[in-house]
């Protein structure tokens, strides 16, 4: 005969509950660390307005005329435009242009932090690119870096791109903390929108990564429509992929380049 243990039960109901109060009333704190801004006015920084009239600061660095693409570049959450300059300034001495930004709140931008601000502060720094710099769609990848994958595949479900690439990125935020998908309404669904897309995906992940591991990044990547790329990043982890594996790295970027080169022929507008 089958017995409830309903002393059991009851405990692990409780607990269930006191964790998912604790996840979704802390996870806010948890995905936007915000640290005190390490800048004021860098050179060239310029801010750029969202439709909720805050303004994101932000910063490019062009490439030489020659070059066919432009990365917009969202950083991690515990990053600002300060901490990744050098590694932005390092994009045009490979063939592209970049855009990078702050998010709401972060370094000198305005406003407050949260998933539906990062949405807007991305979408501003595309119609920035497209409108202000008369920037064709199909010459914009977006890029997203941890936190950044969320944004980024956000823009890619609702915007024409060239393509995307996803760095250290999270199945959800929830999920790096549970493995499994036990809680509901978890912020950035990015296993749900990665499958809608209809550019080329590059999935970038270290095998090592302790942050987000290393099976967030498979699980994206098999979920991605074709055409599909990837670089598992033998050396490193989460915050050191790009210094540990700094040819393999670049070397990666430019065949993913040369894929977008031979196959995107036609223009999009927004």
């Amino acid at each position: 005969m089958f017995f409830i243990n309903w002393a059991r039960l009851c405990h692990i109901t409780i607990s269930y509950i006191l964790l998912y109060v604790f996840v979704h009333f802390l996870s806010p704190f948890a995905l936007f660390p915000v640290p005190s801004a390490s800048y004021q006015n860098l050179p060239g920084q310029f801010k750029i307005k969202t439709h909720t009239h805050h303004y994101v600061s932000a910063v490019f660095y062009s490439a030489p005329s020659s070059s066919p693409y432009v990365i917009l570049y969202s950083h991690g959450n515990a990053e600002d435009l300060r901490n990744i300059q050098p590694y932005l300034k390092q994009w045009p001495e490979h063939g592209f242009s970049v855009l990078g930004y702050d998010y709401s709140g972060y370094g000198t931008s305005t406003g407050q932090p949260s998933e539906k601000n990062t949405y807007r502060d991305i979408e501003a720094a595309y119609h920035y690119l497209v409108k202000s710099c008369h920037i064709p769609p199909n010459r914009i990848i977006a890029y997203g870096r941890s936190l950044g994958s969320g944004p980024t595949l956000k823009l890619a479900q609702d915007h024409p791109l060239a393509g995307v690439i996803i760095e250290g990125g999270f199945v959800n935020p929830f999920r790096v903390i549970t493995y499994l998908p036990i809680f509901p309404n978890a912020p950035y669904q990015n296993l749900d929108r990665i499958k809608t897309l209809q550019v080329p995906v590059f999935i970038i992940h270290a095998q090592h990564d302790r942050v987000v591991h290393h099976w967030h990044g498979r699980a994206l990547y098999l979920k991605a429509p074709y055409p599909k790329f990837y670089f598992w990043a033998p050396q490193g982890g989460h915050n050191d992929l790009i210094t540990s594996n700094t040819k393999a790295y670049w070397a990666a970027l430019d065949q993913f380049r040369q894929f977008l080169v031979k196959n995107t022929h036609s223009t999009h507008n927004d």
